[in-house]
């Protein structure tokens, strides 16, 4: 490996550097940390989110000639199966996730993929670390990158790393008009809190400087409740905020245990928000390699609140999470407390907030429901029909999570009409009336707007991307079902913050 890339750079440098041409140097480099590794302890430490990872960095990041620079070991050790080692005191490899790069020290030529590219900075050496160029690795690769000054935090996606699961194919096409499903029922799961409401955090929607945002007032005899907490907020408040999840004990007598089990977080700016948060979300949601909470259970005695979990959200941006957590009496008895979304416009202390919610702002769902699943059985198919399509989630015969039935009414509560934080559980009936084999092929379509999500079939998880009514769709790969046969195709749907609804289902046999 090591001969290989010094043959390589041989050859770098008898075409880039030791021929007559030559690159115009720029101004002298703007630093805006460190020329080499000065001493910043009194200053904030610089953050690197690569892909929804927060990172606090230990070392600062770099800018010269307009680019930041960061230590390459920012990028391998937080993408799964990347790599970087040294081919020489001046060789660096870059492995990201299949994708080769080696940057030479003080050169403007990189082997990207064996292939030699030229770069418009160069790669350095500070502080023993190979400092590479963020621009150039996201446009070799694919995505964007955001540095914000204010808050010292580089943003990196690399659209292709952002996804723990396989896309669905998407077909170019049009499909028919689909009816809506028969009907759909709740099932027996977590129950389920939503804080979308307000969506868009403004001073003249949320005045005071700290406020709750959503509220659930539980009161149980059950030794154990399981609930799910799915947000959605844009910062408009021309500051950064502190969000957070809180629990407070309002049991005089009665310590409980909470246990966060699962959670899914991400940040962005609102004009990629269904890719960034919102496809994000429910790909790691749906995925068995998931974010598990780890570390103790909370314990929270009577007359006392804790922080469940909390997200800083500067100005600008969206958060959206899906957070699941159980708990528990400790001592058998009668539970009550209240959980909370709270926000604090001044870094504030989130367990002194203890107010009822800000008043609702137009159609934004928000609110507690018994149950986080619901479930439709679609009429049998049968091999050899034309294509049939229903609508779910479509606002008329699902519509099953409404302000009536949400079990916080007095908390200002707005229907979920998306179903949002939503496992929706699809059964598609089909026979072969036929003697022979024959392929059934499920499709999903968007109906009212751009449609992303994540569908999950015979434990095979697909993330949906975009898909436009009219233009294309997703289809899933084809299912066989023996001739003289009937089967019951099981789907699991969850729909991407910030898409359109209804999404249709299509099903058609050869």
């Amino acid at each position: 490996m090591r001969k290989r890339f010094k043959s390589l750079l041989a050859v770098v440098v008898m075409i880039f550097f030791g021929s007559h041409w030559t690159i115009a140097e720029a101004a002298e480099p703007e630093i805006t940390s460190s020329e080499s590794g000065q001493n910043h302890s009194k200053e904030a430490p610089f953050i690197f989110q690569i892909n929804n990872q927060r990172v606090e960095m230990s070392d600062p990041i770099i800018q010269r000639h307009g680019r930041n620079f960061v230590p390459a070991e920012y990028f391998y050790k937080h993408i799964e199966k990347s790599s970087g080692d040294w081919l020489s005191d001046e060789i660096f490899h870059l492995n990201i996730a299949g994708n080769s790069i080696v940057f030479f020290n003080d050169h403007q030529v990189a082997f990207v993929n064996d292939i030699p590219t030229l770069m418009d900075v160069r790669a350095f050496i500070d502080n023993e670390k190979m400092y590479v160029p963020v621009h150039f690795i996201v446009s070799s690769l694919g995505g964007h990158t955001r540095f914000k000054t204010d808050s010292r935090e580089m943003l990196v996606y690399l659209d292709d790393y952002l996804f723990k699961n396989p896309f669905i194919k998407v077909v170019e096409g049009n499909l028919p008009k689909a009816e809506k499903v028969p009907n759909a029922t709740l099932v027996e799961s977590r129950d389920l809190m939503v804080s979308d409401n307000p969506e868009t955090l403004t001073h003249e929607l949320v005045p005071e400087d700290e406020s709750t945002l959503s509220m659930y007032h539980v009161q149980a005899s059950d030794k154990k409740k399981e609930h799910r907490v799915f947000g959605w907020h844009v910062n408009e408040l021309g500051n950064p905020v502190k969000i957070g999840i809180t629990i407070e004990n309002t049991s005089s007598n009665t310590p409980i245990e909470v246990k966060p089990m699962k959670e899914a977080s991400a940040t962005s700016d609102t004009v990629r928000m269904s890719l960034e948060v919102g496809l994000a979300i429910v790909d790691a949601i749906y995925h068995d390699k998931s974010k598990d909470a780890s570390g103790d259970p909370i314990v929270i005695e009577p007359g006392e609140t804790k922080v469940i979990d909390s997200f800083s959200l500067n100005d600008g941006r969206l958060l959206g999470f899906n957070y699941d957590l159980d708990v528990r009496t400790v001592k058998g008895k009668k539970m009550d407390y209240k959980i909370r979304t709270v926000l604090s416009k001044s870094n504030g202390d989130l367990t002194a907030i203890q107010t009822d919610p800000v008043p609702t702002d137009l159609s934004y769902p928000r609110g507690a429901w018994e149950y986080s699943a619901i479930e439709a059985e679609l009429p049998e198919y049968k091999i050899g029909s034309p294509i049939v399509g229903y609508g779910i989630s479509n606002g008329v015969t699902d519509y099953v999570l409404t302000e009536e039935n949400s079990i916080s009414p007095t908390y200002r509560a707005v229907g979920n009409i998306g179903h949002y934080g939503v496992d929706y559980k699809v059964k598609i009936p089909v026979a072969n009336p036929t003697k022979e084999s024959r392929q059934v092929y499920v499709r999903l379509s968007g109906q009212g707007g751009i449609y992303s999500g994540a569908v999950k079939v015979n434990g095979q998880v697909y993330v949906i991307p975009d898909v436009k009514p009219g233009k294309n769709y997703a289809e899933l790969p084809p299912i066989t079902v023996e001739g003289g046969r009937s089967e019951t195709i099981e789907l699991e749907i969850m729909h991407a913050g910030g898409s359109f609804l209804p999404l249709a289902i299509y099903v058609e046999g050869n």
